[in-house]
């Protein structure tokens, strides 16, 4: 035999495709959670009327509302984050092959992203019970078109585009070359700045929230 095959697992030692989604099935928890508090958080105070009494409270400023109702939320989720790693990590025996300090401001951006979609839905909106049922399914979606269930390398082209709509497609490649695969940090740095584009939303929806509020 001229050729001998030397076979080397690099990213999941434990040959187990489990390893891939059920890190992804947790945070679709976080991600549906996130989205829909967002957006009832700000949307409540539309459907009880109670905007004016909730800028009055914080002196006028959009900017400082919009801190004190999603900066709980942001926090919260974040630490939820922490204790899903904390389960795969450390319950579950996985090793985190690149850098956790990467992956965690990841993690933050990701779902300040999800906050910005949510954001988005209720201004356009302006009905929380509207924009919930939008969150709630763009949500559920990013699951299917993210690239876990079906690689989007062999989507066609207008499952492949919808693919970028949603945080979740670049999170999970961080996700995996981080915690898996062990790539360099300077690999993501483009999946990176994606996440960062959708809180761009913010400032577009800017002028649509105030008014509506």
């Amino acid at each position: 035999m001229p050729i001998r095959v030397d076979a080397n697992i690099i990213s999941n030692p434990y040959l187990n495709y489990g390893y891939y989604p059920a890190p992804i099935f947790m945070i679709m928890g976080v991600i549906i959670f996130t989205i829909l508090t967002t957006i009832y958080a700000v949307g409540r105070e539309l459907r009880y009327a109670t905007a004016k009494e909730w800028m009055t409270s914080a002196q006028d400023s959009l900017l400082g509302g919009l801190v004190g109702k999603l900066l709980p939320i942001t926090l919260t989720m974040t630490l939820i984050t922490q204790l899903i790693y904390g389960v795969l990590f450390i319950i579950m025996g996985m090793e985190c092959q690149g850098s956790y300090i990467y992956l965690s401001l990841a993690t933050f951006v990701f779902i300040f992203a999800y906050q910005a979609v949510g954001l988005l839905f209720i201004s356009l909106t302006a009905n929380m019970r509207l924009a919930l049922s939008l969150g709630g399914g763009y949500g559920v979606m990013a699951f299917t078109f993210s690239g876990i269930t079906f690689p989007t390398i062999a989507m066609y082209g207008v499952a492949y585009g919808a693919s970028k709509l949603f945080p979740l497609t670049y999170f999970s490649e961080i996700f995996i070359d981080q915690a898996m695969r062990g790539v360099p940090i300077a690999e993501d740095n483009s999946r990176m700045v994606c996440l960062m584009l959708f809180v761009i939303i913010i400032p577009i929806s800017w002028h649509r929230l105030r008014r509506v509020i």
